[in-house]
This record gives structure tokens, sequence and C-alpha cells, in this order.
């Protein structure tokens, strides 16, 4: 193994770690303990806790994964019981943006999903927004629907106008009610 300083841009020397056995890691200690470590293996970055078990993993395709060494998307967390917390001295928000018009943004529920899919499997619930091309009158809305991602599996749905409509997104009075088997609809 050879430790090479390089100095490429003549800006800031780069530091490579060559290993002919194809896994490079750098090793952490505090008081001649092992504390920590980063690593590489075909092509990706790998996180290590003091006892020398991975913890994170950015993969050479730009996936990122906390708990797992297979992330299936962007951002994966893997583990048991409060996986996320987020705290805030000031206002706090979580944002979801879906970058695009004609798209729709959802928080989806799901049981035995892989996380690799395009729209999330095994849906249970979802909340999500909508965009007009989802809405046959051109509106927007906000939705809780079941079994799927989009505004098809809405069982209640408040439009930009402030109508509810429960079993209907096309809600014409402030609260629209509508049983799709017995095709009535009550206002």
């Amino acid at each position: 193994m050879a430790i090479h300083f390089l100095n490429v841009t003549n800006t800031r020397p780069d530091i490579q770690i060559n290993d002919p056995n194809n896994n490079p890691k750098l090793i952490f200690q505090e008081s001649g303990l092992v504390s920590g470590g980063v690593s590489t293996t075909g092509g990706d970055l790998v996180f290590e806790a003091s006892s020398g078990i991975e913890r994170a993993r950015i993969l050479s395709t730009g996936e990122f994964g906390i708990g797992t060494e297979t992330p299936g998307r962007k951002l994966t967390v893997e583990g048991f019981d409060n996986l996320a917390f987020f705290t805030s001295p000031g206002n706090s928000y979580l944002t979801i943006n879906r970058g695009s018009t004609n798209r729709r943004n959802c928080l989806a529920f799901s049981t035995a999903g892989d996380g690799t899919s395009a729209i999330p499997n095994n849906v249970n619930w979802a909340l999500g927004s909508t965009d007009s091309d989802e809405i046959s009158d051109g509106g927007t809305g906000f939705f809780i629907g079941a079994g799927g991602t989009g505004v098809s599996s809405a069982k209640l749905y408040i439009k930009n106008t402030g109508n509810v409509g429960i079993g209907t997104t096309s809600p014409a009075d402030k609260l629209d009610l509508f049983d799709v088997n017995d095709n009535v609809g009550m206002y």
C-alpha cells in the first residue's frame, strides 16, 4: 500500500491511497483505538464505525444508503424504529418539491416495499398534492389516498378552492360526498 501526495492542479495537493488488493482504506484512531474508517469497494464509498461495521455507503451511481449496502434511491435509510428525526430552533419544514409541472408530490406509506420501483410498491396510504393534469377541471389540491400514489386513489380530496370531496375529486360544494358503488352524491 502506498500513499501519494500529489499537486495536480497547483492549488491544493491531493492525497491518493493505492492498494494493489483493490480495497484502499483510511482508518481513524483515537487513543490508539480504531474509531472509524472510510474505504472503497467496486467504486462505492463505504463509511464504517469503530467496530468495522458498515454504517453508510455511497454507490458509484450516486445513491446514498444509511444502514444498507444496497440503496435503491437517491437516499435510502434502513433500520429499526425512529429512522429520522428533524429538529430546528426556528420554523421547521419538510419540503417535497416535484421540480416540474404536470407531476405530483406524495408521501407514500407502504409495507414490504423494496424502494426500487419508479412508483413506490405496496402502497397502503398516501398523502399528496395533485397537479392540473390529473384533475378534469384543471384544478389542484391535496389528497389522502389508499392503494396508490395518484389522485385516482383519493379517499379524501381538498380542492384548492377549499371544497372537500369524499369519494370524489371534483367537489362542487364545501362538502361533497359521493358513493361510487351506488352512484349517489350528497352535498
